[in-house]
């Protein structure tokens, strides 16, 4: 059957709704993919240990209605061998680039075992014989202390290559591990076409374990092939996913944003900046610059005449929160961690009381601020709570490790008394949560990543609920660093923490790198001036304070700087620096939460020792900010596409030796670890 279109001028619609129509298998024909994948009790594929994207169309779904306008695509299928009813739309959010669902439905009278249930694209035709040298691949790495790693490769590096007469079967793929979500990889990729320059991308907003799959399909004896994707938080053989799926009942995978930029890369991330401030729940009028206590700094280990001696230097060089770390809600000699899930309200760092440290806090001015890991309970508290209201494994032991047991946020015990322990710090006045996810665990149960998907659900709704009590609230995602900062998860933050990395040194390629995945007025940067590292190791290694001070606000003015270190220890000079630094910070988060990064010198590794360079732009280009550090190497660097801006010096305050002739900019750092950011305006 041809689907059909609905609207009244079909010369307006959207060209990536028409391409999907005409190109990517609306209408019924053999050898055509579908646009879903699901699979019932269980049943794989040809061959259990290759990717999903390689199933026979036939023996899964049949297309049984279609229609699509000028910005939307809706289609219907049967399963072929369960009565399961499946529904896709794709709905345009800006000119070629689309939101994706599915949902799978009951149709039938009896219990169905759903075992798989995931997006399909296909991405590329490549014609007789597919083309190493014709695509690009770009992928996302992470690490607790390293994250945005992203890789450029050829298929081929990847392991997808077509085999010859057979149908291929090589692929590449990129998952999640566990509920740390983006402790591995980012859900999130990139293909350049270079014959045309188009490029693909496609984000899955996951909510759990997750799959993303690139490979290649074509029937026996064929010639012409279309690479395909697989995208996923709901598949048996790799994430353990089962659910019993009862008549009458829905149930719902996670988005996928994709699309197709004809500017290759460069504009994929524009697109993709641009959708990711659709769909979150919280914004702040403004991002509040906050000092946290935590890295080089107290480590965990506050009390209430240090902090607020932090408190009252952060007020002077012009921070507007203070947010204590971990720490604050047990007594002194005590180990934090054993203590999670009391949330207690009265300890021995605090001789005047929180509440009387948290008016204070409010008294200076100040948002005040406290540090959570709200799905954690220590061991010792979680023996003492109900045993419904925390997760268990297959065997009835609860979900965790030698510290920590999860809350069950299904369960309506555990989210009345979470909320009832977090609700008490709010109406002290608190309005700034920090929450941290330093643990997580593999889907258990008797429905496998399908229990962890609905616990994750119910702690996001739990998440919005607060706001809904508290409008003025804001909620920093931590998550280990960025170990759980997919699209799915920062639609309900307000924040995210960029690292858990201590060495200042290290963060352009972290910066960089996150940027193409998080926007940057949500990107929360460690900025980190006089440091006091945790081992007791020199942290300036050669640099004098000033260097440091500058090199870390460069950093950390990509997105929203989020202090850190013993600035109460800071010589007044130093303040002053701070001062301006937060100055200039402030004179710039509205152009920084309406731009979006580029890449003038491509991404960096963390291992990168040589100079490296950063942009934000307006939509139009009209203006940007241009970041660039020296790390080590030569003196002196070159960097090109200034030809038709204007530029200016806006940090630090002492001038920077620059030379512009035509289209470069020639900047000195005769010091090693030094930075300089840099406006551009476009001449008129």
């Amino acid at each position: 059957m041809e689907i059909q279109y609905r609207g009244n001028t079909p010369s307006a619609v959207n060209a990536g709704i028409l391409r999907m129509v005409k190109e990517w298998g609306a209408q019924e024909k053999e050898g055509v993919l579908p646009f879903v994948y699901t699979v019932s009790g269980g049943k794989f594929g040809v061959n259990a240990s290759m990717t999903n994207a390689y199933r026979n169309k036939a023996e899964d779904v049949k297309l049984v209605y279609g229609e699509y306008d000028d910005n939307s695509l809706r289609l219907e299928y049967l399963a072929a061998d369960a009565p399961l009813k499946i529904v896709l739309t794709a709905v345009a959010e800006r000119e070629g680039v689309f939101r994706r669902k599915i949902s799978v439905e009951n149709v039938g009278g009896e219990v169905v075992e759903l075992t798989g249930f995931a997006h399909l694209l296909t991405v590329f035709p490549y014609g007789n014989q597919l083309k190493q040298q014709d695509f690009r691949l770009k992928y996302c790495n992470q690490t607790w202390y390293g994250e945005g790693q992203w890789h450029e490769v050829s298929l081929y590096d990847v392991g997808v290559f077509d085999e010859g007469t057979a149908p291929p079967m090589s692929s590449f793929e990129i998952g999640g591990t566990s509920t740390q979500t983006t402790a591995r990889f980012y859900p999130n990729l990139f293909l350049e076409d270079k014959r045309d320059g188009n490029c693909f991308f496609c984000e899955l907003e996951v909510d759990g374990g997750w799959q993303m799959s690139v490979g290649t399909h074509r029937g026996w004896w064929k010639g012409d092939g279309v690479l395909t994707l697989f995208a996923g938080c709901a598949e048996d053989r790799r994430l353990g996913f089962s659910y019993p799926l009862q008549a009458g009942e829905r149930y719902e995978s996670a988005d996928c944003v994709f699309g197709y930029a004809s500017g290759g890369f460069k504009e994929a991330v524009k697109h993709q900046t641009a959708v990711r401030r659709l769909v979150r729940h919280c914004i702040p009028a403004i991002q509040p610059i906050a000092f946290n206590d935590y890295l080089n700094c107290l480590w965990s280990d506050p009390s209430e005449e240090v902090c607020l001696g932090l408190a009252r230097a952060a007020k002077e060089i012009g921070a507007e929160a203070y947010v204590m770390d971990a720490g604050w809600f047990e007594n002194h000699g005590v180990g934090w961690s054993e203590q999670l899930g009391t949330w207690g309200t009265s300890s021995d760092r605090f001789p005047s009381g929180l509440a009387s440290f948290i008016r204070q806090i409010k008294d200076m001015g100040l948002v005040a601020g406290v540090w959570f890991e709200i799905e954690v309970c220590g061991k010792a508290v979680a023996d003492t709570l109900p045993d419904e209201w925390f997760l268990h494994d297959g065997r009835g032991r609860k979900l965790g490790n030698p510290e920590r047991r999860f809350f069950d946020f299904t369960n309506a015990g555990a989210v009345g008394y979470l909320t009832e322990k977090i609700c008490a710090l709010l109406d002290m006045g608190v309005r700034f949560i920090k929450n941290d996810y330093n643990d997580s665990y593999f889907g258990a149960g008797a429905e496998g990543a399908a229990y962890a998907q609905k616990n994750l659900r119910g702690f996001y709704r739990f998440i919005d609920s607060l706001y809904e009590k508290y409008p003025d609230l804001i909620i920093e995602n931590c998550g280990s660093g960025a170990m759980r900062s997919d699209g799915g998860t920062l639609a309900h933050f307000a924040m995210q923490s960029v690292s858990d990395q201590d060495d200042y040194r290290l963060y352009p390629s972290i910066v960089k790198g996150s940027l193409a995945n998080i926007p940057p007025e949500q990107l929360g940067i460690w900025c980190m001036p006089h440091p006091v590292h945790l081992s007791g190791c020199d942290m300036k290694r050669g640099s004098t304070d000033e260097e440091i001070i500058v090199f870390n606000f460069v950093s950390a003015l990509a997105g929203v700087p989020y202090l850190s270190g013993r600035i109460d220890h800071c010589t007044q000079a130093e303040k002053e620096l701070l001062k301006k630094g937060v100055a200039v910070a402030k004179d710039i988060r509205n152009f920084v939460k309406r731009s979006h990064p580029e890449y003038p010198t491509g991404f960096s590794g963390i291992t990168n020792r040589d100079w490296d360079a950063l942009a934000l732009s307006d939509e139009e280009g009209e203006e940007k900010l241009f970041y660039i550090w020296h790390l080590e190497g030569a003196p002196q660097k070159t960097f090109r596409g200034f030809a038709n801006y204007d530029v200016s010096q806006i940090f630090p305050p002492a001038p920077v030796q620059m030379r512009k002739e035509d289209d470069e900019l020639c900047v000195t750092l005769p010091r090693p670890y030094t930075a300089v950011l840099l406006q551009l305006r476009k001449i008129r």
